[in-house]
């Protein structure tokens, strides 16, 4: 990206003797393309005048969507500016800093409407991801329409969205679609309404608000994007939880993050219940690795070792796995193994 400042002289007297710049990031997402760190010098910039200076940018491929960040530009004296600074009786002053606070990627609005009902779904190899197209109008209030001209009509009059869709919502709704209205004939339902005047300005900026395509976020960090309602994450590791939340993408930003959706990602296909290493047999190696999961020293793997299909790994599950080892003996809760 390139990023685009005024180097301005607000002084009375000109600014000579190489004034410049100098940009530096304070964001470890933001690379500035300036690899000697040199200054954007100048020969002199006159009084009350100013110069436009450019300064490439390069973001990092891992960047959050939306990340704020921020940057510095130093603007004063440079290094070449020595002599002329040691003529002046109190020398040349500092370089003033100026931050700037930049935005990378889309910014999130929570005022536009984000996704429903996010849902995940492990499968063999890769969890699905689903959710329900976000609600741009919901409101209490019951109308005839869904379009761009109902967007904006709650947009100007709340009271069309919050309470009743009256005669005067009528006429405004008629008066965004470009029809010719009489406004007397609009004001027999509530004389204290008026019907409020075409606003070309909001009307744009509903439009604009369009849907786009979604954002898939897995564990807090972006791994993708699709204009369909449904995504396929194939990056995952066997028994592992993934958590997944989804944004709605316009062409003004993106909403704010739906509902937060997990899901374990399936066990190996070869390994049956009870055989927790995956060697095809049911023993003495297994109830180690059980223990081990219950102790949190390894992954826990519900579809292998939850053999009792309570949602959780624990003593009952250990007891049922040293009787599928014994075979014919049958080992109660409370018995010395």
């Amino acid at each position: 990206a390139t990023l685009t400042v005024d180097l301005a002289n607000l002084g009375s007297a000109d600014f000579m003797y190489y004034p410049g710049a100098l940009i530096v990031s304070n964001s470890e997402y933001i690379d500035v393309q300036n690899p000697n760190n040199d200054w954007y010098w100048l020969y002199g910039i006159g009084a009350e005048d100013s110069f436009e200076a450019s300064f490439s940018l390069i973001t990092s491929s891992d960047t959050p969507l939306g990340e704020t960040e921020t940057i510095s530009i130093f603007w004063g004296p440079t290094e070449l500016s020595d002599g002329w600074c040691d003529e002046l009786i109190n020398g040349c002053p500092e370089p003033v800093e100026f931050i700037y606070v930049l935005s990378i990627g889309l910014p999130f609005d929570d005022q536009l409407a984000t996704p429903e009902n996010v849902n995940a779904v492990a499968f063999q190899d890769y969890i699905e991801v689903t959710w329900d197209e976000p609600i741009l109008f919901d409101c209490e209030a019951e109308a005839p329409y869904s379009d761009e001209c109902y967007g904006y009509v709650i947009e100007i009059d709340p009271y069309c969205c919050d309470f009743n869709w009256d005669s005067i919502c009528e006429g405004e709704y008629q008066d965004c679609m470009g029809r010719e209205i009489n406004e007397d004939d609009y004001y027999f339902d509530n004389n204290t309404r008026v019907i409020q005047d075409f606003d070309e300005h909001i009307y744009n900026s509903i439009l604009s608000r369009e849907i786009t395509g979604y954002n898939i976020f897995k564990d807090d960090a972006f791994i993708g994007s699709t204009t369909f309602m449904v995504y396929e994450d194939s990056d995952i590791s066997a028994s592992t939880e993934y958590c997944y939340h989804v944004t709605a993408v316009y062409e003004e930003g993106q909403s704010g993050p739906s509902n937060t959706a997990c899901a374990n990602a399936l066990g190996e296909p070869d390994c049956f219940t009870g055989d927790l290493n995956c060697d095809d047999s049911i023993n003495i190696l297994d109830v180690i690795n059980m223990i081990n999961m219950i102790l949190g020293i390894i992954e826990p793997n519900l579809e292998t070792a939850d053999l009792n299909d309570d949602g959780i790994i624990n003593i009952l599950d250990v007891i049922t796995l040293v009787n599928l080892v014994l075979g014919s003996r049958t080992i109660e809760v409370g018995d010395n193994i």
